[in-house]
């Protein structure tokens, strides 16, 4: 008996499509269940969505300033308020998606030309 890699292969989409068809029906009904149970109506939790969301503007990231070093090729960061070193790269796009992975909470980057905006500049590299 061969083992057959397409029917395998669609088998395992069907099976992933159809599980996740019936978790999310049943993760809808249980939440309903819940609402229902705790008294909530759909209104009652909108507004709530509604507050949180006036509450909590989208922009609420803190504003952490950055200085930027080069070292031959390699741009490193660092925190101007407490030198903490956030990451380095070899271009400014690798400098930034490694800031991204390293530091877990969101924060925006503020760069002033003394602290080396222009080593973030796209044709600097």
């Amino acid at each position: 008996m061969e083992f057959d890699v397409v029917a395998f292969f669609i088998g395992s989409v069907i099976g992933f499509a159809v599980a996740w068809k019936i978790s999310n029906r049943l993760h809808e009904n249980m939440m309903g269940e819940i609402l229902k149970s705790a008294g909530v109506t759909a209104d009652q939790l909108e507004a709530a969505i509604l507050k949180i969301q006036e509450d909590e503007p989208e922009d609420a990231m803190p504003n952490v300033e950055v200085r930027i070093e080069q070292h031959g090729q390699a741009l490193y960061a660092y925190r101007v308020d407490n030198d903490q070193f956030l990451g380095q790269g070899l271009d400014r796009d690798e400098l930034i998606a490694r800031i991204i992975e390293m530091n877990k909470t969101s924060f925006k980057m503020i760069v002033s030309q003394e602290n080396g905006a222009e080593l973030l500049q796209k044709n600097n590299t």
